[in-house]
């Protein structure tokens, strides 16, 4: 009986531990998606100052990310965003707009792609 006790405690601190990372992943993916969105509109518009404001604003977002996500995610994954934000700074920095725009759409992608394969379901889990 100590056994299954024991068992059903594990269970329950391993669910309540899963869904907790999931809504930090979930809460700073949407931070950084908002913060890309609000970056798409001023490249949109060439407000390149304040492009570079949003683009200080993301790093300090994506430095953050980086603590949670890091011992929980696939390394590759988080790589290759970090690679993304640091084309988008660069491009942003030398106002390419049409790259830094396809740059925005796809880190926005990838943020997506890992908030998606962070839910607690069982497709993720086998």
């Amino acid at each position: 009986m100590k056994i299954m006790m024991g068992m059903a405690l594990l269970l329950a601190l391993l669910l309540v531990f899963s869904f907790y990372t999931y809504f930090q992943v979930s809460q700073i993916s949407e931070e950084l998606t908002s913060t890309l969105d609000k970056l798409e509109q001023r490249i949109e518009e060439d407000q390149w100052e304040e492009s570079t404001h949003l683009i200080e604003n993301l790093q300090d977002k994506w430095e953050r990310a980086i603590l949670w996500w890091n011992p929980l995610m696939d390394h590759r994954e988080i790589d290759q965003l970090d690679h993304a934000f640091i084309r988008l700074a660069r491009l942003v920095n030398i106002e390419q707009k049409e790259d830094a725009l396809v740059e925005v759409s796809l880190t926005r992608r990838m943020v997506h792609r890992i908030k998606d394969r962070e839910k607690p379901i069982l497709s993720n889990i086998f």
